[in-house]
Parts: C-alpha cells; sequence; structure tokens
C-alpha cells in the first residue's frame, strides 16, 4: 500500500468515476483499476460496487475512507514538516488550516502569494488541529474558525463570512422562501454530518444549541460523512439540513437552499502568535493579505 494509490482510492470515493478519477490523477483508467484492485487484494475486501456505470462506495471504502484522508494529512503535515527543515528560516512559510477551508479560496490566495514570490517555501498545511501547529510555533499562521480565535496569545485579522443556511427538498412548504427562522424547522427530521476529524463535535454542538435556543431539541434521523450525501438525502426527503452556504457542494433541482433569518455568521480569521515577531517571509506574506483580502469583509455584516 503506498501514498499513490490511497490519493486514487480517496478521490474515486469522492468522484464515484474511474474515468473521471484517472483524468484528474493524470494516469490511465487501466492503471487505476489496477491500483484499487492491488489495494482490494491488500485489504482481502471488495470496496467498490461495480454494476453501474459509476462505482458506488461500500461498507468497507466508506470505513477505509476515513483513515485514508487521515493518513493523506498526516503524510502532507509530516512531509512539510521535513521541508520546512531543508530551507533557512527567513524564507520559509508554513500556514495551516482545517480540510473544511478549502471553499472559502484560501488555497488561491496562497497560489497567488507564492507566484508573486517564488523565493518563499512556502509549506501549505491542512491539519486535523491548526490550532495546535500554531500554539506549538510548527507554523507561522493559522486560518481558522470558532472559539480558538479568542485565544488572548494569539493576533488576528479577520479574512471572510459565511453563514449558515438550511438545505430543503425541493417541494418542502418552506422550499420558495427567501430566508427563514429556526423555529420554522422545529417539526423537522434532521440530517446530520457524522462527528469525525474533519467535521468537529463543536460544529454539531452549535447547531443544537441553536436549535435549543430556538425553542426545540433537533430530531437527528441519521448522519453521514460526506456533505455530498447529505444534499442527495435531502432531495430524498429524508429530511433537512444546516450548513454553511459556502460549504454546500453544487445542488440540482432536487433541493433548495434557504437562508437562516437572523443571519447565523460564520467568520474566519487568520490567527498569528503575538509574541513571535514576524520577520522575513512572514512579514511579507502579512503585507500581502492585508492588501488582498475582501475590503468589504466585516464581522458585523
Amino acid at each position: 500500500m503506498d501514498i499513490s494509490t490511497l490519493r486514487e482510492f480517496v478521490t474515486l470515493v469522492e468522484n464515484l468515476s474511474f474515468f473521471e478519477t484517472a483524468e484528474a490523477m493524470h494516469i490511465s483508467q487501466s492503471s487505476l483499476t489496477k491500483h484499487i484492485k492491488k489495494l482490494e487484494e491488500e485489504l482481502q475486501v471488495e470496496l467498490f460496487d461495480r454494476s453501474t456505470r459509476r462505482v458506488r462506495p461500500n461498507e468497507y471504502s466508506t470505513a477505509f475512507y476515513q483513515y485514508a484522508k487521515q493518513i493523506l494529512l498526516l503524510y502532507v503535515e509530516a512531509t512539510s514538516s521535513i521541508n520546512a527543515l531543508k530551507v533557512s528560516s527567513s524564507n520559509r512559510l508554513t500556514i495551516a488550516y482545517t480540510p473544511l477551508m478549502g471553499q472559502y479560496g484560501i488555497a488561491e490566495l496562497l497560489a497567488g502569494f507564492y507566484k508573486r514570490n517564488p523565493y518563499i517555501s512556502l509549506n501549505m498545511v491542512e491539519s486535523f488541529n491548526p490550532l495546535d501547529l500554531l500554539l506549538q510555533n510548527k507554523c507561522d499562521f493559522v486560518f481558522l474558525s470558532g472559539d480558538g480565535a479568542d485565544n488572548p496569545e494569539l493576533g488576528k485579522i479577520f479574512y471572510k463570512s459565511d453563514s449558515m443556511a438550511v438545505i430543503l427538498p425541493a417541494k418542502h412548504r418552506l422550499a420558495g422562501e427567501r430566508k427563514v427562522a429556526l423555529a420554522q424547522l422545529k417539526d423537522e427530521k434532521f440530517i446530520f454530518h457524522k462527528e469525525d476529524p474533519i467535521v468537529s463535535k463543536y460544529d454539531n454542538d452549535k447547531i443544537v444549541a441553536l436549535c435549543k435556543a430556538a425553542g426545540f431539541d433537533p430530531a437527528v434521523v441519521t448522519t453521514s460523512s460526506f456533505s455530498s450525501t447529505i444534499v442527495k438525502l435531502v432531495g430524498q426527503e429524508i429530511g433537512v439540513a444546516l450548513m454553511n452556504r459556502l460549504q454546500i457542494p453544487a445542488t440540482n433541482s432536487a433541493v433548495a437552499i434557504v437562508d437562516i433569518e437572523p443571519r447565523i455568521p460564520y467568520h474566519i480569521h487568520l490567527l498569528y502568535l503575538k509574541k513571535k515577531k514576524l520577520l522575513g517571509a512572514a512579514s511579507v506574506f502579512m503585507k500581502y493579505f492585508k492588501a488582498r483580502r475582501p475590503s468589504s469583509a466585516n464581522p458585523s455584516e
């Protein structure tokens, strides 16, 4: 079992297509099939239902996917740490963020920085615990939302805001509304994210607390690790789901997305250690970030 095969497996689970996965990984479809077959032989189970044109994950691939993602993320962290030792600290910059931050333009922001400053060794680290990396002085900056942004040891600069929306079946009585109050959902069945290293318990607890503040306990009918699966289940009228708007995958006519009123914000900040003076690459990035973050971004919006 090697890292490249794990990447191919994870991409296949997410794309549900051998053709699309082979294209994304820049290999032939036959090579991809051989790699997945070898992985199945090593695990001694079949990982996919191939009875249709598009492959379907089974219980084995769904379980293995979570561990494969963790291995890949840990591998990135490990290789980033090694690479960081190879260059001078003045030209080294490490920025960490959680996988869910990918929907907020962070990769594009960092790519633009690297193109303007190719002499800087930029390490982009997806981590389950980016705040720990910052507090342990293992990275220079962290993009983070939630309670971590209130740590008095940290400096913070507002980056971007999102807000919560409800995903409804297209024929739902509220699907045509522009906005709905949480209290209007008190009799609904809810689909939650399954708590795992990517979706923290904090996120689900926040939704439960918001519902209780609106006067009801959410009735959770099922959970899923994948946002795309949750959207599909909503489309099949299994229940409704609450997510931040920019984290909702591309949808279709089977569902409607309606904003929650009053607005429930989700703020992302760039965090850094106050006690650590920003020098070299860190100073260059701070100037770049301040110049390019959305000028209209305001936590009070």
